[in-house]
């Protein structure tokens, strides 16, 4: 018996030189700020956060894991493998 941790997204990363501003009240009397900036970012990576988990990516992620430890186990020998994923409670801070 296998006990295996649940995947998780531990990072989302935007490659920030594909980003463009495009704000029509943005002159000279009212440049856009970097923290309008840094928030837009943050809003959007927990966007795409939430789109990868809606399209099954970690369900896809346990899948795959389970599969690659079933086979390894099984090319080493083992016989009627059973694997579980693990519930993780998260620490409240």
């Amino acid at each position: 018996h296998v006990s295996m941790p649940r995947a998780q997204i531990f990072d989302v990363v935007i490659d920030e030189n594909s980003v463009k501003v495009y704000d029509e009240s943005e002159n000279a009397f009212n440049p856009i700020k970097i923290s309008d900036y840094n928030k837009a970012l943050i809003g959007e990576k927990e966007t795409m956060r939430q789109d990868a988990i809606r399209q099954g990516v970690l369900n896809d992620a346990n899948s795959q894991a389970e599969l690659a430890v079933k086979s390894l186990l099984q090319e080493m020998g083992f016989k009627n493998i059973q694997i579980t994923l693990e519930v993780v409670i998260p620490e409240l801070h």
